[in-house]
């Protein structure tokens, strides 16, 4: 469905090329800004778009909002003029690099009122839809214990490290399964290849009175694996994004000590696009259909939390 209004997209690198291109099919790109203009015409006249300036995209009453895709250190300083420019906002995690500026992201938009999200990307995952409708329902029984896997080849941006950029995913499921991030947490991270910064880091922690929680994240794996597992007292559920579509989420019942046999099952879910379905409820968001999930509140959230547990000790 179209929407009438109007997208601007800075930043053409990976990322920023997705959301343009997913914006174009959803008739709501206006233009595209990144301060290579080679790069940046290349995409316009791929997409065909207007090719502009960032200074233009904000300046331009036109467009509506604002989506960027920037290297982490840059992005905070855009996100607060998109704001002051009166622009709803989609920015890609990490927002920031320092709490500090997640914090004055996140109170410029509250003030606004405009629609201020991050881009926590798995909140619109259909498995992730699929595994809180299991929850919710009670089928894992009482959930004990959270552990959640994601490594691969990673990007490497300057002064970040993996912890900062792959970890706030986890956390931000975590945050809209149990509605908050756990009191503390016991997070370290080891460098392998970069010089001063971790690329490989864990947390261990524990809710009280409800689950535990492990989470492993490595940028420098030749091996591609995104697995969430849930144990519950009656089931576990595995989503696994290595599996084929349809065998991607499972329940399986825990075995006793008579029956070692398990109960698996299968969960059917809708083919969509996690990003093609965030752009759409960023879209419905604006238009007052939809109450935005994934804001800037909860990205400064996902933030605080790892600044205040994460001593950046590399060893």
């Amino acid at each position: 469905m179209a929407h009438l209004m109007t997208v601007g997209v800075i930043g053409c690198g990976q990322w920023g090329r997705n959301h343009a291109t997913t914006l174009a099919s959803l008739s709501a790109l206006s233009s595209v800004a990144d301060l290579d203009p080679a790069r940046r015409d290349a995409l316009a006249g791929d997409l065909g778009c207007q090719a502009d300036t960032t200074d233009a995209i904000l300046d331009d009453p036109a467009i509506n909002a604002v989506v960027v895709a920037l290297p982490p250190a840059e992005q905070a300083s855009i996100a607060l003029r998109a704001i002051a420019a009166g622009k709803h906002l989609l920015v890609e995690k990490p927002m920031a690099l320092d709490t500090r500026q997640s914090a004055r992201i996140a109170a410029a938009a509250n003030a606004s009122g405009l629609v201020a999200m991050t881009g926590h990307l798995l909140l619109f995952h259909p498995a992730w839809h699929a595994t809180k409708a299991m929850v919710a329902a009670g089928e894992l029984g009482r959930l004990r214990h959270i552990r959640m896997v994601r490594t691969g080849p990673g990007r490497f941006h300057a002064g970040t490290d993996v912890i900062w950029d792959l970890m706030p995913h986890d956390l931000a499921l975590v945050h809209d399964l149990l509605g908050d991030l756990p009191p503390k947490a016991t997070m370290s991270g080891t460098s392998v290849v970069s010089e001063k910064e971790a690329d490989i880091g864990s947390l261990v922690s524990s809710f009280p009175g409800g689950p535990t929680l492990e989470v492993f994240v490595s940028r420098v794996s030749t091996t591609k694996e995104r697995r969430l597992i849930l144990t519950g007292s009656d089931a576990n559920l595995i989503w696994d994004e290595s599996e084929d579509w349809d065998r991607r989420v499972c329940i399986a019942r825990n075995t006793i000590p008579d029956d070692r046999t398990a109960e698996i099952r299968y969960l059917e879910m809708a083919r969509s696009q996690p990003l093609a379905e965030q752009l759409k409820h960023f879209l419905d968001a604006i238009a007052g259909t939809a109450s935005a999930r994934g804001t800037v509140s909860v990205g400064h959230d996902v933030l605080e939390f790892i600044q205040n547990n994460y001593p950046e000790k590399i060893t």
